[in-house]
């Protein structure tokens, strides 16, 4: 993250890219839709951006009143070319984009355009469809979009943005075919048709804002096997910051902006429907419960003011008389207690990275002879794996660190105590027990490395400012 001042004196903040990302930024000298917003429209991208982000200028100095220079040449390297981005499904799941059939077109596909509906769109509005199959992008159906007019469709929210940043083009799921200031409510058309494949959207002479005489044509055909093909016909001029590309919803790292047509795959055929699966949500790639651990019988008068939030409101509508909606709040509150003392549970990997409950029986803990670990209170230790590897998630890792909270933890270490499902997903971890713990108060963290296996047991260990006899926890 970085921030900057503009030769107005104001703050400029801007996110400095990093990962693999396909997507192509025309920039030039952006206009302003009111003469005070002028320098807001500067910011991310035309002062103070990271050297990296691979912004350039694509206007020449001679251009003319329609755009072009004297070759005709509008400055936009994709004016008449169509093209696929062609999803590929990855080994651990995720998606990939491949540009592919690249080729020099005329106009837009008439097939798209007869019969077609329009839309009454107001400048930054956005109208949404429904679709008739979901459509998947990367690993997420959707079964409604978003049609932008400023040249982009959104899948997960109605956007109305109208300067084309990267930040803006990397907020949400988007396809950006050309991502600009425009205005459809003073001219052109913006239509959409729906066909037995997938969904056609063209934006037929469309001006940009403030310019009537500066339209653009183009056109996407979205598949719902997520192959999604764009073509551009006119493009009138490259005095204006324009994005196409691709976005998955997160901004990535090492972003960097890259010829499209350079990238054609001519291995690809796009006849061909892509063979791409939404991904398995989060909650079935890692199973994972919360436990609440107290019951309101346990909680004593003296860790009255220990309680969090929720426990303070239940009183509070007890006290103001409202019983039975406080012991349905308290039930609520309570009915997830721990319930797996004397069982051992396994997670079979997948084929792909997920893991399954495989099994559930009773448990005993490992009579074997182990290693102590000195560990203080939300402390870490790593923990080689003796020249073996443990494939997790689809990253091969040659060893661990054991948290003193109860968990263990791959890639790098970790001393969180407070136990939330956000720090449990936080990191790539295995939650035995994940509660702020304290080992140097009392009982014992030990180990002993099998030849197939690591074993890790926490034997009688305290909860933190909780150090009555039997308030202890022991699994492995």
């Amino acid at each position: 993250v970085y921030v900057s001042r503009s030769y107005s004196g104001r703050r400029l903040m801007g996110v400095e890219l990093d990962d693999d990302a396909m997507g192509f930024l025309f920039s030039a000298q952006p206009d302003s839709k009111e003469e005070e917003e002028q320098d807001m429209r500067r910011s991310l991208l035309a002062e103070g951006g990271p050297e990296d982000a691979g912004i350039f200028s694509a206007a020449p100095e001679d251009k003319d009143e329609t755009g072009a220079d004297s070759t005709g040449d509008t400055g936009f390297p994709l004016d008449g070319y169509t093209l696929t981005y062609y999803p590929m499904q990855r080994s651990d799941g995720s998606a990939d984009y491949h540009i592919a059939c690249a080729e020099q077109t005329a106009t837009v596909d008439p097939e798209g355009t007869s019969g077609a509906t329009s839309l009454s769109m107001r400048d930054d509005d956005c109208k949404k469809i429904t679709l008739s199959e979901p459509f998947i992008m990367g690993q997420k159906s959707f079964s409604e979009l978003y049609i932008g007019s400023n040249g982009y469709i959104t899948f997960d929210y109605c956007d109305r943005s109208w300067w084309p940043s990267i930040t803006s083009h990397y907020r949400r799921h988007r396809i950006s075919g050309m991502f600009m200031d425009l205005n459809p409510s003073r001219g052109g058309a913006v239509s959409y048709k729906a066909v037995d494949d997938g969904l056609w959207v063209t934006f037929d002479s469309v001006p940009r804002y403030g310019r009537d005489a500066h339209t653009y044509t183009f056109q996407y055909k979205i598949f719902f096997d997520g192959r999604v093909k764009m073509t551009w016909e006119k493009y009138t001029e490259a005095r204006k910051t324009t994005i196409v590309g691709i976005s998955l919803g997160k901004y990535p790292r090492g972003w960097r902006s890259v010829d499209l047509l350079a990238r054609n795959d001519a291995g690809i055929d796009c006849e061909v429907p892509a063979e791409l699966e939404a991904q398995i949500p989060i909650e079935k790639r890692a199973p994972s419960q919360e436990f609440y651990y107290r019951a309101p019988a346990t909680v004593s008068s003296a860790e009255e003011e220990d309680r969090d939030d929720d426990e303070a409101e239940l009183s509070f509508a007890e006290a103001a008389g409202n019983k039975e909606e406080a012991s349905e709040a308290m039930a609520s509150r309570y009915d997830n207690r721990f319930d797996l003392s004397g069982k051992k549970l396994v997670w079979a990997p997948l084929s792909y990275a997920a893991y399954s409950m495989l099994c559930q029986e009773d448990g005993d803990m490992t009579s074997a002879a182990l290693t102590p670990l000195s560990m203080g209170d939300d402390d870490s230790k790593y923990m080689s794996f003796g020249g073996a590897t443990v494939p997790f998630f689809g990253v091969d890792y040659d060893g661990a660190y054991v948290g003193s909270n109860g968990y263990i933890t791959f890639g790098r270490g970790d001393r969180t105590y407070y136990s939330h499902r956000y720090y449990h997903y936080r990191y790539p971890r295995l939650s035995c027990m994940f509660m702020d713990l304290n080992p140097s108060r009392g009982g014992s963290v030990g180990y002993v490395l099998m030849e197939d296996r690591l074993l890790v047991k926490f034997d009688g260990v305290p909860r933190y400012g909780s150090y009555r006899a039997g308030n202890v926890y022991t699994f492995q």
